[in-house]
This record gives C-alpha cells, structure tokens and sequence, in this order.
C-alpha cells in the first residue's frame, strides 16, 4: 500500500501530470473525502528523507534491472552526518 501511494505522488507530481491532477482533484471536490489527507499526514510524518532516497533508489534499481538485496544494510554518501 505504501509503495503504491508513493507511486502515486510521484505520477501526479513528475512531469506535471495535468490528467491525474485534475481526476484527482475533481474526485476529492466530488466525494469531500477527508480520509485521503489524513492518510497523506501521517505517511508524511512517517518518512524521513533516507526513506524516500532509498525509496528512489529501489524504483531506479528496478527500471535499470539491478537487484536491491541488501540495499537498507550498505552505507552510502547519502547516510554520513557530514561530509568533509
């Protein structure tokens, strides 16, 4: 569910996407369904910015055919504190 959510954002917002915006729109204008935002704030409030990179980076591994096995246990630039 949460992978295909965050699909879903992504299709509305890449590109500008002005098909699924407006669909969107116009059923959340139709049905007033409050439901959609509240699930929306607490997946926003459950994700950190390392989920959604490596979110990014698991839907990039998949296009490209490379296997993400073991991908949450590597280190990478991304996962330092600092850089110096």
């Amino acid at each position: 569910m949460l992978r295909r959510t965050l699909q879903l954002g992504i299709s509305l917002l890449h590109g500008g996407n002005r098909e699924v915006q407006k669909r969107m729109l116009d059923y959340l204008k139709e049905t007033k369904d409050v439901g959609y935002f509240t699930s929306l704030a607490t997946l926003m409030a459950n994700c950190s910015v390392l989920d959604l990179d490596t979110f990014e980076r698991c839907i990039k591994a998949d296009v490209l055919g490379v296997g993400t096995e073991g991908m949450a246990e590597e280190k990478n630039l991304h996962d330092a504190d600092f850089i110096i």
